[in-house]
């Protein structure tokens, strides 16, 4: 009976970039992205939307997926990265350090539940410092017109908000008539009408 192993491990959080890779030897976990070692296996820089998008919800998932090309054994180091909108150079933070294994010989039963088979493989989709003038100005374009979207759905989201509280006042008001009129009717047939003729 193989043991039941807690992922304990951190969540990746949609929206929010990640790095994942080895360093070179006698490095440390804040001399990225400089350390990072590009062979056997270059270092990702994905997307927290992909990797879920693609089942893998922390970072022992994406160790046990058939996306992690590392050495098992080997020390992959986890980095956030936030990404500034002008000329400065991004912001690494270490959340993790694990190892790749054998997937017939980890049982993951928790919140990030076992890896299935046949999930999509994802592309190292964000540049890293390697990258040509035109691949980081591709990303930037594609980056500014997410958040343009972005925006727009926002406002779309605000209008329709908007539009909705609009209609509940009306339907709010013609309820009130409605009642109003029928308190009345109720009144008048209680009482009754006498008709007198002239």
């Amino acid at each position: 009976m193989k043991r039941k192993i807690t992922d304990t491990s951190p969540k990746f959080e949609k929206h929010k970039s990640y790095a994942i890779g080895v360093l070179q030897g006698n490095s440390t976990p804040t001399d990225v992205p400089e350390r990072f070692a590009t062979s056997p296996v270059k270092p990702l820089y994905l997307s927290g939307t992909d990797l879920v998008g693609a089942g893998m919800r922390t970072c022992r998932d994406f160790l046990l997926s058939k996306n992690c090309h590392f050495r098992i054994g080997s020390a992959v180091h986890f980095y956030k990265v936030e990404y500034k909108n002008n000329n400065e150079a991004p912001i690494y933070k270490n959340i993790f350090i694990g190892s790749p294994l054998s997937q017939s010989t980890a049982t993951v039963e928790s919140l990030g539940d076992t890896v299935k088979e046949g999930l999509p493989v994802i592309n190292n989709i964000i540049p890293n410092n390697q990258a040509s003038e035109y691949e980081k100005m591709f990303f930037k374009t594609q980056s500014e017109a997410i958040s343009y979207y972005q925006k727009c759905l926002q406002d779309e989201r605000n209008i329709l908000t908007l539009k909705m509280q609009e209609k509940n006042d009306e339907i709010l008001k013609l309820n009130l008539e409605i009642n109003t009129l029928k308190s009345e009717n109720a009144i008048f047939a209680g009482v009754g009408i006498t008709t007198v003729k002239m």
